[in-house]
């Protein structure tokens, strides 16, 4: 019993291998081997039984598919062709845990079980490519030399220069002669699917090649263009002569660098858009949530106003109903006496005498008058009422119930280019401040390439350095500063205070502090200004003002700490340090990136160029520059002895950086 189903197993897998061999892979072995390990005598099944399939191992990988974490198929291309490569499995058995495995729509692996052991079925597939390849891909490249012979042998390499495929015999042939030795032969399966490398034709003229290259116009030409556009161009030169050294040329290395940013910049804007796609339909799935939430407030509203209304309706009655009770009560009251009364006046007026009727006339005159007017009363007082809704036009009362505000702000996508001509900066001057016992926070370059400087003692001032690094002039502050940012439009500066919630205008023709406004938790928080802004930190927040500091809005940090410094780019996006984090964010608090500093140093003043490098001060390491995604570029000026850098700023032009460490400022220029 046990031998049949070992031969029926056996058998099963071995139709698996004859089949991948007739989809297509040809000149490599797929095996199946199935190991059967201790068998029980007496059950009716073996207690352990495992199947491996190995596939060939050689050939250019592509993508795996898993189950569970598991692989179970490696594509491996031979020609176009892919083997699937079951070696990281343990057992066959592993997949038996899900009942069939589909690949685009298409079942590739359904388990069948013998003794624990299941067998990969590719019944479905048309070839073993349809994991990777479509059927197209798949098709066999055939030697273009042997085709026109009516041979048909199938292409190992593929030459550069000629633009063919060639089997084996044919590339031994190929390399012999003379005027192909020096051909670039590639395995085959790096052929390009579609690009025409050597047969750039003119579209112009019926495809014509290119023979002339134009210097002076800086285009490739056909003979028909050169008779028709560059007659007169006296530099025209052979395409094979300009073509000499084309791979070292600038042009090249230059077009080569495009392309690459091309794939990484498309590939970085569909994984950017999306990440914003997703966001965006949870934020419109909260608003959805709000929505609901308003309905629900707005019923519960309704149905208070329901509540009160019929409270009011049921005063209102009672009222009303209780005024016409007591009315009966009355009447009732007042009857009942003249009932009484009419029984004595008939009783009289049929049987009584004469003077019988004198004295009860007479005598019950104001009981009767009291009765009346009693009468009176009720008759006067009484109303007859109606009671209605007087409903509120809802429809025209309530238009909405809210509003949909979609806020549309430039994302931070840009070109993945590679650094060209990244500034480079080289040491110009250095120079000491004034005053020695100056504590220094906050610099700044204003239109005129002097240097602003906040001295942070106690007594507190802007000390103002000429284009060629010589102390003009000092102006005090009223509140000790912190630090400083230009306003470029009025020529003044505005500072924040190291302890006090005080923003101080400096007047640079007046040369004094022309204004304070208070500004609540902004002492030692940064400042940075717009052509109609100023931005300053505050702990957790960052808060936007105008140029007179009268308070716009609020945008939240996204860490709960004092921004400590706060510079802007040219696009409007919002940079600041907290001593242990770089964020950068866009105007409507948006975070774009956030970065820390390997090592947890602390962060100082930081500064942006127009490139959107970001440039900030790391305690105990330099200048350390980003990338404008926020990753870290290079090391700008290093830690040098056992001085830090606290400050730094450009110039407009971005064409001079000053740096400054413990009371020494150093100038460097861009080359």
């Amino acid at each position: 019993m046990l031998k049949q189903e070992k031969e029926r197993v056996t058998q099963e897998l071995q139709q698996y291998g004859t089949l991948l061999k007739e989809s297509g892979v040809c000149g490599y072995d797929f095996y199946v081997r199935v190991k059967w390990e201790q068998f029980e005598e007496e059950a009716s099944m073996p207690a352990n039984a495992r199947g491996e399939v190995c596939g060939a191992k050689s050939g250019r990988t592509g993508g795996t598919l898993c189950i569970e974490g598991k692989c179970i198929l490696k594509p491996r291309a031979y020609f176009g062709v892919c083997t699937p490569d079951f070696s990281n499995m343990t057992s066959i058995g592993d997949i038996t845990q899900s009942p069939e495995f589909m690949y685009r729509g298409k079942c590739i692996l359904k388990p069948r079980a013998y003794f624990g052991v299941c067998t990969p079925d590719f019944s479905n597939m048309t070839s073993i490519g349809d994991i990777t390849q479509s059927p197209e891909e798949m098709e066999k490249v055939e030697c273009e030399p042997c085709k026109t012979r009516d041979k048909k042998h199938e292409s190992t390499h593929w030459c550069v220069f000629c633009e063919e495929s060639f089997c084996s015999d044919c590339t031994e042939n190929h390399h012999a002669q003379k005027i192909s030795r020096d051909h670039e032969l590639v395995d085959i399966n790096r052929k390009p699917m579609h690009t025409n490398i050597a047969n750039q034709c003119c579209f112009k003229h019926e495809n014509l090649p290119f023979e002339y290259f134009c210097i002076d116009h800086d285009v490739l030409s056909c003979k028909e263009c050169l008779a028709e556009s560059h007659r007169s161009c006296h530099k025209v030169v052979s395409v094979d002569a300009v073509s000499k050294g084309a791979k070292q040329s600038q042009s090249f290395i230059d077009a080569l660098e495009l392309v690459g940013e091309l794939v990484e910049t498309t590939h970085t804007i569909v994984i950017d858009r999306e990440s914003f796609i997703e966001n965006f339909e949870k934020e419109a799935n909260s608003v959805k949530n709000a929505i609901r939430e308003l309905k629900k407030e707005a019923i519960s509203h309704i149905e208070s106003l329901e509540k009160s209304l019929l409270s009011d309706l049921d005063l209102k009655k009672d009222k009303i109903m209780q005024k016409s009770k007591t009315t009966i009560i009355e009447a009732e009251d007042v009857g009942k006496i003249a009932k009484d009364k009419k029984v004595v006046f008939d009783l009289v007026d049929k049987h009584g005498s004469e003077k019988q009727a004198f004295l009860f006339a007479h005598a019950y005159t104001q009981d009767l008058t009291d009765l009346k007017k009693k009468i009176t009363g009720m008759t006067g007082q009484s109303t007859n009422a109606t009671i209605k809704l007087t409903p509120e036009r809802l429809q025209e009362t309530i238009q909405s119930i809210g509003s949909i505000e979609l806020n549309e702000v430039p994302s931070a996508l840009t070109p993945c280019e590679k650094p060209k001509n990244l500034p480079q900066f080289v040491h110009k001057s250095d120079f000491i401040i004034k005053d020695d016992h100056a504590s220094v926070n906050g610099i700044t370059v204003n239109d005129n390439d002097e240097v602003l400087i906040v001295d942070g003692t106690r007594t507190g001032g802007i000390l103002v350095y000429d284009n060629n690094d010589i102390f003009k002039y000092r102006i005090d502050t009223k509140y000790r500063p912190w630090d400083i940012a230009f306003i470029s439009s009025i020529n003044e500066a505005v500072v924040t205070s190291h302890h006090d919630d005080f923003l101080q205008f400096v007047d640079f023709k007046e040369k004094s502090i022309s204004r304070t406004v208070t500004v609540e938790g902004i002492h030692q928080g940064g400042v940075a200004v717009s052509n109609e802004n100023i931005f300053v930190g505050t702990r957790g927040n960052i808060k936007i003002l105008d140029l007179q500091g009268k308070f716009i809005r609020l945008i939240e940090a996204h860490h709960r700490k004092l921004t400590w410094f706060i510079t802007l780019d040219k696009t409007g996006n919002i940079y600041y340090t907290d001593r242990e984090v770089l964020s950068c964010i866009r105007s409507d608090g948006t975070e774009v990136y956030t970065y820390s500093a390997p090592d947890d140093d602390t962060l100082w003043q930081l500064a942006v160029d127009n490139n959107g490098y970001v440039y900030v001060c790391v305690d105990s390491k330099g200048i350390y520059r980003l990338k404008p995604d926020g990753t870290f570029l290079d090391v700008v000026e290093s830690y040098e002895e056992s001085l830090s850098y606290t400050a730094i700023c450009f110039n407009n032009a971005c064409t001079k950086m000053v740096l400054y460490r413990c009371s020494s400022f150093s100038v460097f220029e861009q080359k």
